[in-house]
């Protein structure tokens, strides 16, 4: 069984970030590489998008790297958040989803979605000095799956995702994540 709570919570979390997010910080550089605040919402609410297709699956409507939000960036996230969360709900990450480059299995997938919204949620939440309130729950689902799922070649220069940021031992858990997934939680 998908651990949907976990997805909600993470989901819930990340869309409540991107309705904090004022017009006037979209210039605002953020702790992902090459994305500012604008750009990442681009990328967080086009990605959304095209997760929930799949999930559902439905053609994708959206191309990540072009696409742009519209008036209410926090609605559009919503709709999409709503949709995968009841696709999970049904079963996805017992089938593959096909986000357009081929069938992956839907458990993987799930674990993508946790490790890119608190990973991108934590990078808008430092960029506009929000909190990002991530449950310890959903903290573990995502740090399982970026232990399973993040092989050394995803990592470094020009890579998804950059070398693991060693944390001290007793790093919040929020802490670990971000240094797993690659950013230095201490900026």
């Amino acid at each position: 069984m998908a651990d949907t709570a976990a997805l909600d919570d993470v989901l819930h979390t990340t869309g409540a970030m991107v309705a904090g997010v004022k017009p006037d910080q979209y210039g605002l550089p953020t702790p992902c590489p090459d994305y500012d605040v604008g750009t990442l919402i681009n990328h967080i609410v086009g990605w959304v998008g095209l997760f929930a297709d799949g999930a559902t699956q439905q053609p994708a409507k959206t191309d990540p790297a072009t696409y742009q939000v519209g008036p209410d960036p926090a609605a559009e996230f919503d709709a999409s958040a709503q949709r995968i969360v009841a696709a999970f709900r049904d079963g996805a990450a017992d089938r593959e989803i096909d986000l357009g480059n081929g069938p992956s299995p839907g458990s993987m997938i799930l674990g993508m979605i946790l490790m890119e919204y608190i990973g991108h949620g934590w990078d808008l939440a430092m960029a506009t000095d929000q909190p990002a309130p991530y449950s310890e729950q959903s903290i573990a689902a995502a740090k399982a799956a970026a232990t399973t799922n993040l092989k050394p070649e995803y990592r470094g220069p020009d890579k998804s995702f950059g070398d693991i940021v060693e944390v001290p031992d007793d790093a919040p858990p929020l802490d670990e994540l971000i240094g797993l997934l690659g950013r230095n939680p201490r900026g």
